[in-house]
């Protein structure tokens, strides 16, 4: 079977990766212009509900859960994690 060098190069590839690891609401905020990224992590990290913020990233057409934007908001994500 030649998969098993398919997957090698994947592991390697994986292993030089510099990229983080981000969590939905990190891949959202990728999506989004630098300022408008900064504008929605201010949001996160306010005292506006989860459920607000999560409704109003619905209403425009972003999928996520109230659990991913707790995690996100408390820093335990793979957003905050150090390799």
């Amino acid at each position: 079977m030649s998969a098993s060098g398919d997957i090698s190069k994947a592991i390697n590839d994986l292993l030089e990766s510099k990229t983080k690891p981000l969590c939905v609401v990190g891949k959202i905020k990728s999506e989004l212009l630098p300022a408008d990224s900064d504008a929605l992590e201010n949001l996160i990290q306010s005292k506006v509900t989860i459920i607000q913020i999560v409704n109003l990233l619905r209403t425009h057409g972003f999928q996520l859960g109230n659990t991913v934007l707790t995690v996100h908001r408390k820093k335990q994500c793979p957003c905050f994690r150090t390799p």
